[in-house]
């Protein structure tokens, strides 16, 4: 059994899978296009999906039940680091978006605009882990590059759709 996250967004996320406030799995920058599966026991899950940074790695020995909430609200709060952005014309560049309406900011000649970002992490409680679940990553940002300035003009929340292939049932949950 397993639980299988699939990221169809447009954004690298970090992934936590806990229980009782103990991360037991996790992995730190799944990218775009990118499948990543763990394998957990008899017990009850909660999964926290959030956009990764440079500064919000999950490090199970250091992040306690606290600590990880904190750690992607923090990150994803006041000062909205995207990471790496993918560009369709080359590598990925590291860019900063500052939270608010119209704000621009930029690293390593890259700047852009970002209005009303919404970059909160998205949560999904009470799985079983012997149940086999499919959650695709869904969401990021929409925009456009011209004269190497990303204009990003939505960001689009994460979502989670989840398929429990055990039991059929399913839903979508949207971070708020």
């Amino acid at each position: 059994m397993s639980f299988k996250f699939q990221n169809d967004s447009n954004v690298s996320v970090n992934i936590a899978v806990s229980n009782g406030g103990v991360i037991y799995f996790h992995k730190n920058r799944l990218k775009p296009g990118q499948t990543w599966k763990c394998k957990p026991a008899w017990v009850w899950y909660d999964v926290m999906v959030f956009w990764s940074t440079p500064d919000n790695k999950i490090n199970p020995a250091k992040h306690n039940t606290l600590r990880i909430g904190t750690l992607a609200a923090t990150s994803v709060g006041a000062a909205l680091a995207v990471g790496a952005i993918a560009f369709t014309g080359g590598a990925a560049t590291p860019a900063v978006v500052v939270a608010g309406a119209s704000v621009a900011a930029g690293l390593t000649g890259v700047a852009f605009e970002v209005a009303n970002a919404a970059l909160n992490p998205a949560h999904l409680t009470a799985l079983y882990g012997v149940d086999n679940y499919n959650i695709q990553i869904k969401g990021g940002f929409d925009g456009h590059i011209d004269n190497q300035i990303l204009t990003v003009s939505r960001i689009k929340p994460l979502q989670l759709h989840w398929k429990n292939k055990t039991s059929g049932s399913s839903g979508v949950v949207k971070a708020k």
